[in-house]
């Protein structure tokens, strides 16, 4: 059965660039995860899960200028972390940002009912 959630021809060719990363890599990784999501499970329906990595590593350093990608969208390919859903991407990426975690935190404490 075909992996619908990878498109053919340059989805490969994106990983590569962007994560250093083959399809192969993708669809063994799909694999060991037990065909979703790392943290949840959900599994892929019409869109491929995203590539998870730290984005700390490595903010642009491989990024050319001319290819207008933003800083933290390049990979070095040495700090993916697996493949997470649309839903455990976002919230991962909010809990990395101390900045906004702590704005959420009191956010959260001003607006409690206690």
């Amino acid at each position: 059965m075909q992996d619908r959630s990878i498109r053919r021809g340059r989805e490969g060719q994106y990983l590569e660039y962007r994560y250093k990363k083959s399809l192969a890599w993708y669809r063994e990784t799909l694999a060991a995860q037990g065909g979703g999501c790392a943290i949840c499970g959900r599994k892929p329906n019409h869109r491929r899960l995203h590539v998870d990595h730290d984005h700390s590593c490595c903010p642009g350093k491989n990024a050319p200028p001319e290819t207008h990608v933003r800083p933290n969208k390049m990979s070095c390919g040495e700090c993916v972390r697996g493949l997470l859903c649309d839903y455990c991407n976002t919230r991962l990426r909010a809990l990395e940002n101390d900045e906004w975690r702590t704005a959420a935190e009191s956010y959260i404490a001003k607006h409690s009912q206690s």
